[in-house]
C-alpha cells in the first residue's frame, strides 16, 4: 500500500475526531500540528488534516473510510503511533460522544478484520495443501 495514502487518510480521521458543526477550532488546529511536528511523517497527515477540515466529509465516512484504508493496508508499525495519537486527540478536542469513543470502536472494528483476513489467508494456504 501507498504510505501516502495511510498518512493523508489518517489526517482524515483527525479531522473528523474534532470537526463540529461549527467547523474545527484554530486552537485545536495548532494543537494538532504541534502534537504532529513530533514525527518525521507528521507535515504529510497535517496536510491532510488542514485539507480535510476545508471539505465537507462527514465523520463517519471519514471513520470508513480510514478503517477501509488500514484494514487493505494490514499490520503497520505505525498503527501504535496513530492509536496513541488518536486517543490525545479524542481526549482533549472530540466534541460529540460518538467521536469520543471512535479511537476505541476504531481499534477494535480494524483488529477484527485484521483478524478475519488473516484468517482468510491462512485458510486459503490451507486450501492449497490439499
Amino acid at each position: 500500500m501507498n504510505e501516502d495514502l495511510l498518512l493523508d487518510t489518517f489526517g482524515e480521521i483527525l479531522c473528523g475526531l474534532v470537526r463540529s458543526d461549527q467547523g474545527i477550532d484554530d486552537n485545536t488546529t495548532k494543537a494538532l500540528e504541534i502534537e504532529l511536528q513530533k514525527y518525521d511523517w507528521g507535515a504529510k497527515v497535517f496536510w491532510s488534516f488542514t485539507y480535510e477540515s476545508k471539505h465537507n466529509r462527514s465523520v463517519k465516512e471519514a471513520y470508513e473510510r480510514a478503517l477501509d484504508t488500514f484494514a487493505e493496508n494490514g499490520a503497520s508499525d505505525k498503527y501504535y503511533l496513530f492509536f496513541e495519537i488518536m486517543d490525545k486527540v479524542a481526549q482533549r478536542y472530540a466534541v460529540t460522544d460518538y467521536q469520543k469513543r471512535m479511537p476505541d470502536k476504531f481499534k477494535v472494528e480494524l483488529m477484527n478484520r485484521l483478524k478475519s483476513s488473516a484468517e482468510g489467508s491462512a485458510q486459503n494456504d490451507d486450501d492449497l495443501e490439499d
